[in-house]
């Protein structure tokens, strides 16, 4: 039944309900199937004709403050864990990378000399990053150091080996285990990442509005944390009042 299966979609099944844009992915690619079987006269009639979209509004995702981000890897591993989480999350704050590319990220692909990592790996099904990119991008002093140490700590250091991995098989770690370390890390934080909707995802957003609020070169940073264009970027940019702070005094001398 066409028309009852758009329901069905948010029929919660274990505890859990499928989100609206799933469901219109679904839909989607269901009426493509059914439009194809119709036009080769497989079917009589197009059952999803006037079935439309969900019509939802896109909750913005959350940003952390400076001080937050400051706070949350000012020791090791602090709200962390263990050694092996701050590292983790370390990457995903301070260099951008994406849940994927940490977790998939081998000791081969990091350049301790220059500080620069290869973002050459994902957990993907064509185990590359988003849009194909490959890229690279710096680290900060603090990620190379905490790099370091784990590297220091680990059984599991070759260059084929995995930086985030289950300290006694080396296996890689999953994304349960990715989800459950940062709600444990926020509750430990005491930040409510329920309310203001932070995810691991947000050290992302909040790393370019930083780090463009400072005056870093937009293209540049498309490149090094790997997006395709200007209106992707810009989706992951959340101005805030004190992002303006220097606008202002310019304003105020003008004015004077």
């Amino acid at each position: 039944d066409v028309l009852g299966y758009r329901d069905r979609l948010h029929t919660p099944r274990e505890g859990k309900r499928i989100g609206d844009r799933t469901a219109n992915c679904t839909m989607g690619a269901l009426k493509t199937a059914l439009r194809e079987a119709y036009f080769r006269e497989e079917i009589d009639r197009d059952p999803t004709v006037g079935i439309g979209e969900i019509k939802y509004e896109e909750t913005e995702v959350g940003v952390f403050t400076i001080k937050e981000m400051r706070e949350l890897f000012r020791k090791i591993p602090g709200a962390w864990r263990d050694l092996s989480c701050y590292v983790a999350f370390i990457l995903a704050a301070q260099a951008g990378l994406r849940r994927g590319e940490v977790l998939a990220l081998i000791w081969g692909q990091i350049d301790f000399e220059s500080s620069f990592i290869g973002v050459t790996r994902a957990m993907t099904d064509n185990g590359l990053p988003k849009w194909n990119k490959i890229r690279g991008t710096p680290i900060t002093s603090q990620c190379c150091a905490a790099l370091l140490e784990l590297r220091h700590q680990s059984d599991f250091v070759l260059p084929h080996q995995h930086v985030i991995c289950n300290g006694k098989t080396g296996n890689p770690r999953s994304e349960t285990w990715w989800k459950k370390r940062f709600e444990r890390a926020m509750e430990s934080a005491g930040i409510d990442r329920t309310g203001r909707n932070l995810r691991p995802h947000s050290f992302r957003h909040t790393l370019n509005t930083e780090l463009r609020g400072a005056g870093a070169d937009p293209s540049r940073l498309r490149e090094s944390l790997g997006w395709s264009n200007e209106q992707v970027q810009q989706k992951y940019t959340h101005w805030h009042p004190e992002h303006f702070e220097e606008q202002r005094k310019i304003m105020n001398k003008l004015f004077e």
